[in-house]
């Protein structure tokens, strides 16, 4: 049944072969590169040559782990408990310039091992064949969790012959199939037992017998990373690194907040680069900068698959660092990562300047992810051929490149490589399958990152209460502080917290395991099982250090108690400055927002005017007029008429009035059940800022009894608009709203908001070409340009496209009419045999069909 349902989604989205090159921009030359510049073939170098064309920094060498044929186009790996390879190949990627056959299912997860002990792989074992484009890998619960588009899949191995016996599909509608390039990715196992993923708004783990799913607030596009305390690191392909400063599932846990600050944050600045080689190959190499004037890539461009290397056998100086890949210039970055003393949030800077950690003059050298393996050494994926970039992205520039000088051919090739000390002397492989329940608690401690990881993961699937005793002891005992956090986090997820526990996290000398404590709580206090705890939780006093100030204000909101608010507003109280601080607060109020902002204005604690006060109160009034309950905007609105200060009715108003443009774009009313107490006075207030903001909030402004009441009423949908309606929200809960999110607001970098956007209220052939085929960038939403392809949902029936369409056209503050299920029959009708996504442009001149 899966197989079929494959073969549907196949059927509406395989590309043909490309009559132009997608990647072009109209208008824009592209010049060939410079007649002085000297460029050398590249030829395939055999492993050993390759190694030899490789420059690695003082103190490094770099070995051979695995080559073609045992290893062929190698996009991801991961290591089982025993150190055996286990390798993502993605075989069908761009066949050639055209990217045509690229979704046969030919592709394969593959267990590699080193029998003989050289350190070398010796032996291969397919896991699972006949994939399409598997593009992320990890070890998870006795077999393989993974992403074939469009799913996230569990194959287990239940004998024990390294071949799975059992398929689970864990979700759906992961893309991956027309854009390989923009899709979810990653797969990392947390230190909180969740697995997260880059481009993907979500996290999953599997607890008590089946798989659960959270939203988060995504981020990166290819590769995904933790450090030792659990912050995640991604990137873009221009922005080398980028990350989280807070666990990201709180930043989407209030939908009229959207996504909160510090899900996705900008960690290193300097994108210089600095190849070994001339680099002409770069798909838009003919733009001034991208290239320096030698021909050699200027800065990021492809950025990938980082990792924080966390072995503990690089030396002191290596421990939390980060490296990159930037397989367009062959080389991998190494960054030295530290906090901001004032924000707490990640910075990083790079290692050296004028030189990178590794290059390479083999232009076929594809790093394209890296990891820390059991020894503690970096490994590289190298996925080694031509052709780098996808076919949606090829510009007219790169083809010729590429065809020139047969960057095409061959295929099948790969190799993983090993970075390992001057000095170092590989220790035997680790055997944890076997290890017993005591010595996985006691390889809890060791200095090597991927040691603690796998520890903690097998105690945890293996659900075996009897090390319970050991760990609580290690928890609350002299170990050093990161095998206090494992411990605390493995008891997490065999349900066996308790409040010793907890509150020794919570009052530990260590700030940011403090923070995890306070985290590991919440469990506890959801099942009132904690009065301890909870009393602890709310008499602390303002804490140092942000990032535990923010956890404070992180966990006070999943409480959501009349207490915890108090607290809340006395810990904000004493200083808000901060966004951070303010999401972390605001994304724990939902629904409770304007009772907090009336805590706020009735406080005389509150009259002065600091720092982050008037956005803190903005962002509540924000809020609440966005989720449009016409009492609640009401009492805002007399709120603000009723503040004593002058900053406090700006702040408030303000809020009322960010969620509507000002003139002369087309404002939508704002229904409200009665007229606002306050407003007339508010409109004659001799204060110019205070009278400006509401009668601009009185123009936007309905309610029964005023004038133009009667002509803005929205008209009711019929019973069999209701219904396509409902049809529509269900598949939108199922397909869209991981990207768009619940609150339609989208998420940077990933997809862009649907509240708001033109394209939703316009013509619906525009609509019903999007769905039906995708839309690839640069598109303009809202007033922001998007470069992301979305891709098309043609499987769907029209009834479903019909209650798509209807739903979001009446969803997310739109207003529009509804669309009939004829209608998207009649236009479908026209779209003859096209598979290609659309463009802005091709869109934009499509005239409305009548409804």
């Amino acid at each position: 049944m899966m197989r079929l349902l494959l073969a549907l989604v196949l059927s509406a989205t395989l590309a043909s072969p490309a009559t132009a090159q997608r990647g072009d921009k109209r208008g824009e030359a592209q010049p060939d590169p410079p007649s002085e510049w000297k460029i050398p073939p590249a030829p395939v170098l055999s492993p050993k040559d390759a190694q030899a064309a490789f420059r690695i920094a003082d103190g490094f060498r770099i070995e051979l782990v695995a080559a073609e044929p045992l290893v062929e186009d190698p996009v991801c790996f991961t290591f089982d408990a025993d150190g055996r390879l286990w390798v993502a190949e993605m075989r069908t990627f761009m066949p050639n310039v055209d990217g045509e056959n690229e979704a046969e299912q030919e592709n394969n997860l593959a267990i590699l091992e080193d029998k003989d002990g050289d350190g070398v792989m010796d032996t291969r074992h397919d896991f699972a064949d006949g994939l399409l484009l598997p593009r992320a890998l990890t070890v998870h619960q006795g077999g393989a969790l993974f992403i074939e588009p469009p799913y996230l899949r569990w194959f287990k191995d239940i004998d024990g012959d390294d071949e799975w016996d059992k398929d689970a599909i864990v979700s759906y509608g992961f893309g991956g199939i027309r854009s390989v390039e923009h899709a979810p990715n990653g797969l990392v196992p947390n230190v909180d037992n969740w697995v997260y993923l880059a481009n993907h708004p979500g996290r999953f783990r599997f607890r008590r017998g089946k798989w659960e799913q959270q939203p988060t607030g995504g981020g990166g596009q290819w590769g995904i990373a933790q450090d030792d305390w659990g912050r995640l690191f991604f990137n873009s392909n221009s922005q080398q690194l980028r990350g989280t400063v807070v666990p990201s599932h709180y930043t989407v846990r209030n939908p009229n907040l959207g996504r909160g600050h510090g899900a996705d944050v900008r960690v290193a600045t300097d994108e210089r680069t600095w190849p070994a080689r001339i680099t002409p190959g770069v798909n838009r190499g003919y733009r001034k900068g991208t290239l320096r004037k030698d021909g050699r890539l200027a800065r990021f461009t492809a950025a990938c698959g980082p990792t924080i290397y966390r072995g503990g056998v690089f030396g002191e100086a290596f421990q939390g660092n980060a490296f990159v890949c930037e397989p367009s210039g062959n080389l991998i970055k190494r960054d030295v990562v530290f906090d901001d003393p004032k924000t707490g949030a990640p910075r990083a800077r790079p290692a050296y300047i004028g030189r990178e950690f590794l290059t390479s003059t083999d232009e076929r050298f594809r790093p394209v992810n890296l990891m820390t393996g059991p020894d503690g050494c970096l490994y590289v994926c190298d996925l080694y051929r031509g052709i780098l970039q996808h076919r949606i992205y090829v510009t007219s520039y790169l083809r010729k490149q590429i065809l020139k000088r047969a960057l095409d051919k061959p295929l099948g090739l790969g190799r993983i490589w090993r970075i390992v000390p001057e000095s170092y002397v590989r220790p035997k492989p680790p055997r944890l399958s076997k290890a017993t329940p005591q010595e996985l608690v006691h390889a809890l401690r060791h200095q090597n990152g991927w040691w603690r990881d796998t520890a903690q993961r097998l105690l945890v699937e293996r659900q075996d209460r009897s090390v319970v005793p050991e760990l609580r002891a290690t928890a609350v005992g002299d170990a050093g502080v990161l095998t206090r956090l494992h411990a605390l986090w493995t008891l997490e997820g065999l349900h066996a917290l308790d409040e010793t526990c907890v509150l020794a996290a919570i009052d530990d000398p260590e700030s940011r395991l403090r923070a995890h404590g306070l985290r590991l709580a919440e469990s506890l206090l959801a099942a009132n099982q904690a009065p301890t705890v909870r009393r602890r939780v709310l008499t602390l006093a303002s804490p140092s250090g942000p990032g535990l100030r923010r956890q404070l204000l992180f966990t006070l909101g999943e409480l959501a108690t009349p207490a915890a608010d108090a607290a809340m507003e006395r810990t904000l109280r004493t200083r808000c400055e901060s966004r951070f601080d303010r999401d972390a607060a605001v994304s724990g109020l939902w629904r409770r927002e304007l009772e907090f902002a009336r805590r706020i204005v009735v406080n005389p604690a509150w009259s002065d005017r600091a720092s982050g006060r008037p956005e803190l109160l903005r962002a509540l009034a924000t809020c609440v007029t966005r989720e449009e309950q016409p009492e609640r905007v009401r009492a805002l609105i007399a709120l603000a008429a009723a503040a004593p200060e002058a900053w406090q009715r700006h702040a408030l108003l303000g809020g009322v009035a960010s969620t509507r443009p000002k003139p002369p774009k087309k404002v939508r009313p704002l229904r409200i059940d009665a007229a606002p107490a306050g407003l007339p006075a508010l409109k004659r207030h001799r204060d110019t800022k205070t009278s400006s903001l509401a009668q601009r909030i009185a123009a936007f402004t309905t309610w029964p009894g005023k004038h133009d009441w009667e002509r803005l009423r929205l008209r009711p949908l019929s019973s069999d608009e209701k219904a396509l309606f409902d049809v529509g929200r269900q598949y939108y809960t199922l397909i869209c709203q991981g990207c768009h999110q619940q609150s339609g607001r989208g998420l940077g970098g990933l997809a862009p908001p649907l509240a708001g956007s033109e394209w939703v209220s316009g013509p619906i052939s525009r609509l019903v070409r999007i769905l039906h085929h995708g839309v690839a960038g640069p598109i303009d939403v809202a007033g922001k340009k998007w470069d992301l392809q979305m891709p098309g949902l043609s499987s769907l029936t029209d009834e479903h496209i019909a209650g798509l369409l209807t739903y979001i056209r009446r969803s997310f503050g739109h207003e529009s009419d509804p669309v009939p299920t004829q209608s998207v029959t009649d236009i479908r009708k026209q779209l003859g045999d096209r598979k290609d996504a659309w463009s802005a442009e091709e869109l934009l001149a499509i005239e409305n069909e009548p409804l």
